[in-house]
């Protein structure tokens, strides 16, 4: 399931993400799309690696934003479903 969030929301979605870690970044306020299923295989990851920190460098663009890095402006990045594996 794919939830929105406002663009300030500070929420932990699980033990080591946060909303602000999905935002766009493009710099402007607006909501934020993340896919439940994104935060949990990420959790899944972070075990299985036995790491200290996963870095999400790129997780939900707005339509511009995803147009302005090259995207299609309406690709998996605008729906906060950015998992494909």
């Amino acid at each position: 399931m794919i939830k929105k969030y406002e663009s300030g929301d500070k929420s932990q979605l699980s033990p080591h993400f946060n909303v602000q870690e999905f935002r766009c970044k493009c710099g402007k306020e607006h909501e934020i799309l993340i896919a439940e299923e994104l935060v949990d295989k990420l959790e899944k990851l972070y075990s299985a690696l036995n790491c200290s920190k996963i870095i999400v460098t790129s997780g939900y663009r707005c339509t511009a934003h995803d147009k302005a890095v090259g995207g299609s402006g309406t690709g998996q990045h605008t729906k906060g479903n950015v998992w494909s594996a």
